[in-house]
């Protein structure tokens, strides 16, 4: 009887190994322009893999302004009036019963992300198809070219229409 159920076991162990990995956790990059396309795919996605979705937008460099005073001061305002945006767009997450993180980060898009990838655990990326003038240009199809070779979870880049483009276009 012990062989029995160790073979039992056996089969159990290898099954397990051999199912797909579901993502636990997704990584949301928005420039904020793109939230109506973007939402509805990663909530989708959080649902069907049961993962909680990680907001995340990226202020370019090159939109940071002089640290006087008064450009101290708007920068400061800019910032807090991203963070309640995207707490915003956390909200709509939030109503699907899905637990959603927010993050506002300064640098260029693909190496916040990075960065938010070394920092949590993520098993997918989505990013939105758009660009916002006057942040810096958040170009998905140069981000997802550049992570594409340095990340090792899956790209997702979601048209304006709600269309999930190859990562690389």
């Amino acid at each position: 009887m012990q062989r029995g159920m160790f073979m039992q076991a056996v089969v159990v162990e290898q099954t397990e190994s051999f199912m797909p990995a579901m993502p636990e956790r997704i990584l949301v990059a928005t420039d904020m322009t793109d939230t109506d396309a973007l939402v509805p795919h990663a909530i989708a996605q959080a649902r069907a893999n049961g993962a909680e979705v990680m907001l995340l937008h990226a202020v370019a460099e090159s939109a940071a302004v002089d640290e006087a005073e008064g450009d101290y001061l708007a920068k400061v305002k800019r910032l807090r009036d991203l963070r309640v945006e995207l707490l915003g767009v956390a909200r709509r997450f939030e109503s699907q019963g899905i637990a959603c993180a927010t993050a506002v980060r300064n640098g260029a898009a693909s190496e916040v992300i990075c960065a938010e990838l070394d920092r949590c655990s993520v098993s997918r990326i989505i990013l939105g198809a758009g660009g916002r003038e006057g942040v810096g240009p958040f170009l998905p199809g140069s981000v997802a070219r550049e992570l594409d070779g340095r990340v090792g979870v899956p790209i997702s880049v979601v048209g304006m229409n709600g269309q999930v483009l190859p990562a690389g276009s």
